[in-house]
């Protein structure tokens, strides 16, 4: 099986056709956040959900989400299974989420997803081994609505035959 490395490089994905508005809420995810502190509506960094999943499953189209710095599975959060493949963040029409936050700012555009990787994993198994990992990591259907997604790609070891 031959190694491949894929370059770091900031990723912006962009669905949708229609102008962009102002958001209607911002609801924030930090996976280290304590558990204590974590409750809905996750409106501020103290209140954070620590899984991207709770956060999608309030978000209404207007809305962003903000994550910080860290890794996450599809498989974890209130309505998730763990250890099921078949668990995806699934993007939700007219939701724009950010990562690349350390968990204290208020701009947008203080996000450094160079410095503050945020990190969606697939690898819900064991670590390393690819015949447990999710199916897809990330789902987008039906979107008409301007949605984003902007994270940074790390580099990563992937298999090939």
């Amino acid at each position: 099986m031959k190694l491949c490395r894929i370059l770091a490089a900031a990723f912006l994905l962009t669905l949708g056709t229609a102008a962009a508005t102002l958001p209607s809420a911002r609801l924030y995810v930090n996976a280290s956040i304590a558990p204590a502190s974590s409750a809905s509506p996750y409106s501020t960094w103290e209140t954070a959900s620590q899984n991207l999943q709770d956060a999608l499953a309030l978000a209404v189209s207007g809305d962003e989400i903000w994550v910080a710095a860290g890794t996450y599975y599809p498989d974890e959060g209130g309505s998730q299974t763990v250890g099921n493949r078949s668990a995806t963040f699934s993007l939700r029409e007219g939701v724009s989420i950010y990562g690349g936050f350390a968990g204290s700012e208020t701009l947008l555009s203080q996000a450094r997803v160079t410095t503050n990787a945020t990190i969606l994993s697939g690898d819900i198994g064991v670590e390393g081994d690819a015949t447990d990992n999710s199916y897809h990591i990330l789902s987008a259907f039906f979107i008409e609505n301007p949605t984003q997604l902007r994270f940074l790609i790390l580099p990563h070891r992937r298999l090939h035959p």
